[in-house]
C-alpha cells in the first residue's frame, strides 16, 4: 500500500510539472522569419514601396529593409534602405517602427500579426510619414496591407552588364543561394541591424582584364571593411565575391518582379587587384544590367 501511494505521489509530482514546463515554455515567433513584399514596386507610380526582411528573438522583432515613397509637396521622391525593430504581444500581434530614431527622413511603423506556422502571408497596416525636421519631402500615406512572401532567391542568373558606351561591357553567370536567417545580437534601443539574410555562390565572368570567376567567403578579403558574403533584404540585393586575382567583385540592385526571374544590377564596383576602383580594365567604375534567370 506504501508503495503503490508512494507512486502516485511521483506520478501527481510529474504531472504538475510537466504542465507547468509546458506552460512556462517561451512562444516561438519563428514563422515571421524571412523575406516579404509589404507594399509596391520600384517604379514611381507603384509607391509606396515597402519590402522588408524580418526575424524574431523571444519577443523582440527585427526588419532591415526598402523604403520609398512619392512627395506630396514637390512631386519628386525619395528612398532609402531602414531598419525597424518592436515588440511582439502575447497574442502575436506587434508594432515596429524607426519612430524613436527622427534622424531618418522616412518614418515608418508597421502594425502585424505573426502568421501561423508555414503560413506565406499575414495581414497588418503601415504608416509612413517625414520626420519633421525634414520638409523637402512631405508625405503622410497609411494603408492596410496582406504581406506576401519572397521564395528564396536561388538560381543561376546570366546577362550582360555594360558601363559607357563604347565599352561592351561584363557577360557574367552568377549562381546564387539564399541561406538561412541569422539573428545578430543587437539592442532593440539602437538602431542597427537585428538579422541577416546571406547570399552564397559563385560567378563567372567574361569581358574583364583582371579576372574570370569569384567565390562567396566568409570574412572579408581585399578591402577590410568590405564583407564577401551578400546578402537579401526585401527587394534588393548584394552580392561580394572573391575573385581570382585577389580583388573584391561587389553588385547590388533590386528584383525587377516578386517572382525574382529577373535581377537588376544598379552598380558593381572592384576592389582591390589590377582593377581596383574599375572594371574590364575599361576605366569605368560603375556598370549596371539586367541579369535573367536561366
Amino acid at each position: 500500500m506504501q508503495a503503490r501511494k508512494l507512486f502516485l505521489l511521483a506520478l501527481l509530482l510529474a504531472s504538475l510539472c510537466l504542465t507547468s514546463c509546458v506552460q512556462n515554455a517561451p512562444k516561438s515567433y519563428a514563422a515571421i522569419d524571412g523575406n516579404w513584399h509589404i507594399a509596391g514596386a520600384q517604379d514611381l507610380l507603384s509607391r509606396p514601396l515597402l519590402t522588408l526582411a524580418i526575424g524574431a528573438s523571444g519577443n523582440t522583432i527585427y526588419a532591415y529593409g526598402d523604403v520609398a515613397v512619392n512627395c506630396e509637396s514637390n512631386g519628386g521622391g525619395v528612398g532609402s534602405s531602414l531598419s525597424l525593430t518592436g515588440q511582439i504581444a502575447s497574442d502575436g500581434s506587434f508594432l515596429m517602427s524607426n519612430s524613436a530614431f527622427p534622424i531618418d527622413s522616412i518614418q515608418v511603423s508597421i502594425k502585424g500579426q505573426v502568421p501561423a506556422d508555414g503560413s506565406t502571408t499575414w495581414m497588418g497596416s503601415y504608416t509612413i510619414t517625414n520626420a519633421a525636421s525634414d520638409t523637402s519631402c512631405t508625405f503622410n500615406q497609411s494603408n492596410s496591407f496582406v504581406a506576401t512572401a519572397y521564395p528564396p532567391l536561388d538560381g543561376t542568373y546570366a546577362g550582360t552588364i555594360a558601363g559607357q558606351s563604347p565599352d561592351k561591357g561584363l557577360t557574367i553567370s552568377a549562381q546564387i543561394t539564399q541561406e538561412p536567417l541569422t539573428l545578430i545580437p543587437t539592442s532593440s534601443s539602437s538602431l542597427v541591424r537585428g538579422l541577416k539574410i546571406p547570399l552564397s555562390g559563385t560567378i563567372k565572368v567574361t569581358g574583364s582584364l583582371c579576372f574570370t570567376s569569384g567565390t562567396t567567403t566568409q570574412g572579408t578579403a581585399g578591402s577590410t571593411s568590405l564583407p564577401v558574403l551578400g546578402q537579401v533584404d526585401g527587394d534588393t540585393f548584394l552580392l561580394n565575391y572573391t575573385m581570382n586575382d585577389g580583388s573584391d567583385l561587389q553588385l547590388n540592385g533590386y528584383f525587377a518582379d516578386s517572382s525574382e526571374s529577373e535581377l537588376y544590377v544598379q552598380n558593381a564596383f572592384v576592389f582591390g587587384g589590377k582593377c581596383n576602383g574599375i572594371l574590364g580594365g575599361g576605366g569605368n567604375s560603375t556598370y549596371s544590367g539586367d541579369l535573367t534567370r536561366q
